[in-house]
């Protein structure tokens, strides 16, 4: 069965053009109306019974709250959203100055407009009680736990166990003096950050390894700033490592970059593992080995988690993990495992 995203690609326009397009909004020219209806002809797209509902004057929104602006997430996520006949509004929460007073303007808002339902991307926790009490009057599902409401209905990745089976490889590597570059300072600002150092502990505890504090390097949260830490604290340490595992692929970049410059091999002397599967993950000058937290699936599982939670399939709140992958490219591997060689 054909959908919106088939439409926008055969019409070489996006999906939110379709949508505004099926929405009959004045925003769209003449030339790109016609060129999506001709789409939908094309490809045989009929608009479910809710976005015939929709462009009736039914307007159902979904307003998502994010802290990061992942592609694939995003584009699943609206174009699931859309297909279901939802209007999506994105409020950027990305540590601006008063950006909590305009979010709980933003709530304010379209609740008085029936706000549908609200999506919490990977937010810090919300110490707000005001704005906690405006998320209470409507629907929420939070990716990554970043509040406590009434019914609390969580999505994510199994930020522990992901991190336990990608140290628990290294460690069956043969690595023994594995380290963790995180950003320590926000552990009480993200939920995932002190359940991915959980998981990293429980490798070496399965290993009966020492939990070695020394071994865990604390840095901010830029390429820059994990370049610095590796070379002025990982780089002096004695004995050094033999793997670094990075909270995310962002700082295995810097990591990398550092361990490059200052001659070290890698994986030879030095294995390195991010998380993300970012894009440049496997176009660095060592391919990075990560773990992909399939951000296109979480999309539209959590679009089909909270249209079961508005339209009351679902009424008492839990937590859903989805599913992650392993990618072992040649920072792990070494030569023979390739750009994008990955185990099942």
């Amino acid at each position: 069965m054909a959908t919106i995203v088939d439409v926008a690609r055969e019409a070489g326009v996006s999906v939110a053009t379709v949508s505004r397009v099926m929405n009959n909004s004045v925003i769209v020219s003449a030339e790109k109306r016609e060129l999506v209806y001709a789409a939908m002809k094309k490809v045989g797209y009929i608009p479910s019974e809710r976005v015939k509902g929709k462009q009736k004057g039914e307007i159902k929104t979904i307003l998502i709250f994010t802290a990061i602006f992942v592609h694939d997430f995003l584009a699943s996520c609206s174009s699931q959203l859309f297909e279901l006949g939802y209007e999506v509004l994105i409020h950027p929460m990305v540590g601006r100055e008063g950006e909590w007073e305009e979010g709980k303007e933003t709530l304010k808002r379209h609740l008085e407009r029936n706000l549908t339902g609200v999506i919490l991307y990977h937010l810090p926790v919300i110490h707000d009680r005001e704005f906690v009490d405006l998320l209470n009057q409507t629907k929420v599902i939070q990716v990554g736990a970043c509040c406590s409401l009434k019914e609390n209905y969580v999505i994510s990745t199994d930020n522990r166990r992901m991190v336990f089976e990608a140290v628990t490889h290294l460690l069956e590597q043969g690595r023994r003096r594995v380290a963790l570059l995180m950003t320590k300072s926000l552990v009480n600002t993200w939920e995932y950050i002190d359940l991915r150092e959980r998981g990293y502990m429980d490798a070496l505890w399965q290993y009966n390894l020492p939990r070695d504090e020394k071994l865990k390097f604390d840095c901010g949260f830029s390429v820059k700033e994990a370049y610095i830490a590796t070379r002025d604290q990982i780089l002096t340490t004695s004995p050094r490592p033999d793997a670094i595992f990075c909270m995310n692929d962002m700082l295995a970049t810097g990591c990398m970059a550092a361990l490059f410059d200052a001659g070290v091999q890698i994986p030879e002397e030095i294995a390195v593992m991010g998380v993300d599967n970012g894009f440049s993950s496997p176009y660095l000058p060592v391919a990075l080995s990560t773990i992909d937290q399939q951000e296109t699936i979480l999309g539209m599982d959590i679009v089909r988690f909270l249209d079961e939670i508005i339209t009351g399939v679902i009424t008492q709140g839990r937590t859903i993990y989805t599913p992650h992958r392993m990618i072992y490219r040649t920072s792990t591997e070494g030569k023979t495992a390739g750009r994008f060689f990955e185990y099942k």
